[in-house]
């Protein structure tokens, strides 16, 4: 995923029930699990009783 990068793919049950999130962004803000390179890292609160989720793989290695 580009650094620059407006969206994350995620899917729709990682997203909630709330169509209206909040989602943070912060370039090359982790190491990707897979292929150790930086990537932008999103963040999201799904619902009110559940945890902060965020990206922990880059875009391009979740494809493969």
């Amino acid at each position: 995923m580009p650094p620059n990068a407006e969206f994350p793919a995620v899917c729709e049950s990682c997203l909630g029930p709330n169509p209206y999130i909040r989602m943070t962004k912060r370039e090359y803000g982790k190491e990707c699990k897979i292929c150790t390179r930086p990537f932008t890292v999103f963040s999201w609160l799904p619902g009110k009783e559940s945890r902060y989720k965020k990206t922990e793989v880059k875009h391009f290695s979740a494809k493969i």
